[in-house]
């Protein structure tokens, strides 16, 4: 059933923007009073909600205030938090401890690693010297004539084969 401005107002010419405008306005008067009344609602729910949450935490904060004056009273109380703030500090210095013997251990480890790493870069190294100082020799004790050692030879006297001190014995 149209309103009394629906009636009013002329008929819908999408071709026209006023017409397109009109018509929107029309639609959002009808559906202000119901957007309104359910702003109005949601404020009042934030608003009773925040008070009902400040109260709690008002009545929670006085009833903590009490127990921590009836506890600030009460020596088995004091004893008792005592003892928690001596296991609290052992427990930090546990930790602490703990920490620093794993950083100990850790950094033995890696200068363990370290040091077996070295030992092996040096070993390596010292085994590529004594190669190339093998053939440096072996180059050296080939004379640049021909002579060389006769690994063929049979006999224990003769150095050299081309020796003539050898082949007169």
């Amino acid at each position: 059933m149209p309103t009394p401005r629906q009636r009013n107002s002329p008929p819908l010419d999408e071709s026209d923007p006023k017409s397109v405008a009109r018509y929107k306005m029309v639609f959002l008067l009808h559906l202000q009073l119901p957007v309104r009344h359910f702003v109005l609602f949601f404020l009042t729910f934030l608003i009773l909600a925040w008070r009902n949450a400040a109260m709690r935490n008002r009545k929670t904060r006085e009833r903590m205030a009490r127990v921590r004056a009836a506890q600030a009273l009460d020596p088995t109380h004091i004893k008792e938090q005592h003892l928690e703030a001596k296991r609290a500090a052992q427990k930090r210095y546990r930790d602490k401890n703990r920490t620093l013997l794993a950083r100990k251990a850790r950094d033995r480890r890696n200068g363990r690693a370290c040091r077996e790493e070295s030992a092996r870069q040096i070993a390596k190294r010292r085994a590529t010297q004594e190669d190339t100082l093998l053939e440096n020799a072996i180059v050296n004790l080939e004379p640049e004539n021909g002579e060389g050692l006769d690994f063929d030879s049979d006999s224990d006297d003769s150095t050299y084969a081309g020796s003539d001190d050898n082949k007169d014995a």
